[in-house]
């Protein structure tokens, strides 16, 4: 690959900018950046070479960077690269990237349009803090990131055997309920393919998992940030809190359902639902467009809290945890 870098620039335009496309395969970054055009903050949009881009980032005091989908891109390293002061959307734990880009030490992250705002008026007003961040980044680009480092790696791992535990599969929290629910493949795809499209165009999608779905499925759904994750009461968290607390992480992001109280059915963009081979033969009679409102009548705890009328997308497991019903060939 080509390497585009910059010389340091140490004293800054008071601007944010985002060089890249703003298009309808980005609904988010669509929406963040026509937020920031109507907030009077002094924003530079353009798209161009990767030598333009570069330019911009070194001579801005910040440079904005938004994932397509909860995954870390080629922009938070070109703007590093190049001097650059990155501030970019917070990503899950399963991107590995707090562990190799260090917000507060190499960069900065937001999780929403008010925080946004909030630290991009911060650092306007504290310029050096965006400056000494850039530069213990840049520093740290040349001297471990530059990509000869990682093609040393590669070649260290195909030739000697020898890979940095970092890179390894088994130092992803959930390696082994993956590996020992991997019969279970063609469930969880459609599933997983479900709710990232949900979190590419929404905002904030809302998921339910029911009580008796395999704890793995969950655990799959933790990869996408924005992701407000709802398990049933009774649901398993303790299989999964086992897990991630002996990698030092947590599963706070999921809640219980009951927590929340009473919900209206638009309160909910996916539902995965796990019903008994009894329980299917009494729909089975029914058409799949109406799975809206068999959920509702298949499962009586589900109906007595109230937490479910309708939802965008579901799917309802049978015994074996194979998907007998869902309503996600509407995705596109």
């Amino acid at each position: 690959m080509t390497v585009i870098t910059h010389e340091w620039v140490q004293t800054r335009e008071k601007r944010v900018t985002f060089f890249g496309r703003v298009s309808i395969y980005h609904p988010r970054r669509s929406l963040l950046i026509n937020a920031l055009r109507e907030s009077g903050l002094p924003l530079v949009i353009k798209s161009g070479r990767r030598e333009e881009g570069a330019h911009l980032f070194a001579h801005s005091l910040i440079s904005l960077n938004c994932s397509l989908n909860g995954d870390i891109n080629f922009r938070n390293l070109e703007i590093i690269s190049a001097g650059g002061f990155l501030l970019t959307d917070r990503l899950s734990f399963a991107s590995g990237f707090d562990e190799y880009l260090t917000p507060g030490l190499y960069c900065d992250t937001y999780d929403s349009y008010a925080e946004l705002v909030e630290k991009i008026k911060f650092y306007l007003e504290n310029p050096e803090s965006a400056i000494e961040i850039a530069k213990r980044a840049y520093e740290k680009f040349f001297n471990d990131w530059h990509p000869k480092y990682r093609i040393a790696d590669l070649i260290n791992w195909v030739f000697n055997g020898d890979l940095p535990n970092f890179y390894a599969a088994k130092s992803e929290p959930r390696f082994s309920i993956s590996i020992f629910s991997r019969d279970l493949v063609g469930t969880r795809l459609p599933i997983y393919e479900a709710a990232q499209e949900l979190h590419r165009l929404y905002e904030r999608p809302r998921v339910l998992v029911s009580r008796n779905c395999p704890p793995v499925i969950v655990a799959d759904l933790l990869d996408l940030p924005r992701l407000d994750l709802y398990v049933e009461p009774g649901f398993p968290l303790h299989d999964l809190y086992t897990i991630f607390t002996s990698y030092g992480k947590d599963l706070l992001r999921v809640r219980v359902a009951s927590a929340i109280g009473s919900c209206s059915g638009e309160d909910w963009d996916l539902l995965i639902l796990r019903v008994t081979d009894e329980q299917l033969v009494r729909i089975s009679s029914y058409a799949t467009e109406n799975l809206n409102f068999l959920i509702v009548k298949v499962d009586s705890q589900l109906t007595r809290s109230s937490l479910v009328y309708s939802c965008r997308f579901a799917f309802v497991l049978g015994n074996e945890n194979q998907i007998n019903f869902s309503n996600a060939q509407k995705i596109g």
